[in-house]
Parts: C-alpha cells; structure tokens; sequence
C-alpha cells in the first residue's frame, strides 16, 4: 500500500516541479527588462536603463578568425564572420543607433563610432530603419576584426537603440564569444 501511495506522490511531484519551471521561463521571456548576458557581466550604462523592446540573435555562440581577404584595405588582418537577426517586440520603433561594445578589463568598451539609421536601413534590408512588430531584418555579412590572435577569451556585445512614436527609447542586444585563435 505504501508503494501504491509513494508513486503518486512522486507523480504529482514531478509535474508540479514541471509546472513551477515552465511558469518561469514564461515570466521571464516576458520581462522587458530580461537580460540576455551572463550576470556576471554588467551591461554598459549607454544601455542598461534602458526598456527591452527589440530582440537581437547572432547566428553563432562562438566565432573563430578568418584570415580577412580586404586586408589591408578592409578592416584588421582577422576577420569574424556572423549573421544577425534583429526584431522589435513593440509597435513601430525606429533604430536611431546600433554599435558595439568589447568587454575588456571586466567592463564593456565601445569600440566604434555608432553607427545610424542610415547604415541600419543598408545592412538590415530595413527601409528607413523602421522596425515593424514581428518582422525579423537580417543583416547576413555581419563582422568583427583584429589584428592579432593572443588566445584570450573575448566578448563582443552588439546593441541596437529604437525609439517608438513616443520618442521613448527601447534596446535589444546580444554578445558573441571571440575565439582568437585559428580553428583546428
């Protein structure tokens, strides 16, 4: 009898523990204010008051160099090859600036001029920078240089600045691991 009793029990059990973890996983995907980066990273302040509006995905967890065939023409001598993916979560936002951050010395660095509306318009096949709800613009030939390969770990946060109707602003953002070393 006590067996009959303990499988039930280890039944409702598992399922309600199931229950408690899909609840939150729900919860969290919809928070504005959800972070995609690792807590032990702080986001750059540019970035971190603003509300999550726009989701941003990186074809790759990890990029290893390439020698970069525009050397010296184009860029640094090694080339990091990903696409991106950005889409707003909120009606009509406008990206007014996308850049990049480089996590060096335990804080984020920017290590460019911002880019604009212009440049987002270009790379993302996005007329007027104009993000419509729902719809996912691809940037296929998204990159990242260096000169030299020292082996270090690195990280590269790319981030995208919208504004609604409103003129209230909105961020998304995803960093990519940089593997400086040549891929076996």
């Amino acid at each position: 009898m006590r067996v009959f009793f303990f499988i039930p029990a280890l039944f409702f059990s598992l399922v309600f523990t199931s229950c408690n973890v899909t609840t939150s996983e729900a919860a969290a995907d919809s928070n504005d204010n959800k972070t995609d980066i690792p807590q032990t990273f702080e986001l750059p302040s540019k970035i971190s008051a603003l509300k999550k509006g726009i989701h941003v995905e990186h074809s790759k967890n990890q990029v290893y160099p390439e020698l970069n065939k525009d050397y010296p023409t184009r860029a640094l001598k090694y080339k990091f090859n990903f696409a991106t993916t950005v889409k707003s979560l909120r009606k009509g936002l406008q990206i007014i600036e996308f850049g990049v951050f480089h996590y060096r010395s335990e804080k984020w660095v920017q290590v460019n001029k911002p880019f604009n509306t212009t440049e987002f318009s270009e790379w993302y096949m996005c007329p007027s920078g104009l993000l419509l709800k729902g719809e996912i613009y691809h940037d296929p030939n998204n990159w990242y240089s260096c000169d030299n390969l020292d082996n270090a770990p690195s990280k590269i946060l790319w981030y995208y600045i919208g504004v609604d109707s409103n003129n209230e602003k909105y961020v998304g953002y995803d960093y990519i691991d940089i593997i400086k070393k040549m891929k076996n």
